[in-house]
């Protein structure tokens, strides 16, 4: 994954793209032991699957928590932001959707 085009990159997190198809984009995102992705808004809906670890998704100010084989699914223009709050790194695959609702 080293090669992927990094599209998020601030202290303790991390995001690549892995792959871009007409319909859906695919980043993998991966933040360290208290590390976040403050709370944003972007107008593609999501889903967000937890590969590994475990942590806090905060979306329309509710705060969630999450850990290994969760998905969650947020629509567009919604405000989502992540925390790492375990000792693991938490490794997360968005799936971003052009055009569509949730």
């Amino acid at each position: 994954m080293s090669e992927s085009k990094i599209i998020l990159e601030q202290e303790l997190a991390i995001g690549r793209l892995l792959a871009i198809t007409k319909e859906l984009d695919y980043v993998h995102i991966v933040i360290e032991p208290g590390g976040q992705i403050p709370s944003h808004t972007l107008e593609l809906p999501a889903e967000f699957f937890v590969v590994s670890g475990s942590g806090q998704v905060e979306t329309s100010k509710q705060k969630y928590q999450v850990q290994k084989g969760d998905l969650i699914k947020v629509g567009g223009n919604v405000p989502r932001g992540w925390t790492n709050l375990s000792s693991e790194p938490l490794e997360i695959l968005a799936i971003k959707h052009k055009g569509q609702k949730l």
